[in-house]
């Protein structure tokens, strides 16, 4: 049923999570008297047309902040 669905890592959504959590806050400075569902529109635009863009500095210096448990994870796994 599923399968043809493209499935996303861990960190990928963890990422995603992260763009539409900013991007709330973005809007929400900077328009406080909006009701949710322009809030909701505008969030789906953002983040789809950001989604094509190539990674602005402050995304990658985000992806430093978190840690590679990648490969921890597997070893405990393995044990």
């Amino acid at each position: 049923k599923y399968s043809g669905l493209k499935t996303s890592t861990r960190l990928e959504r963890k990422f995603l999570l992260d763009r539409i959590n900013s991007e709330i806050l973005e809007i929400s400075e900077q328009h406080p008297k909006w009701d949710i569902n322009r809030i909701h529109e505008t969030l789906s635009e953002l983040v789809t047309r950001r989604k094509d863009m190539k990674p602005s500095r402050y995304t990658k210096e985000k992806e430093f902040q978190w840690p590679n448990l990648e490969d921890d994870i597997e070893v405990i796994g393995k044990e």
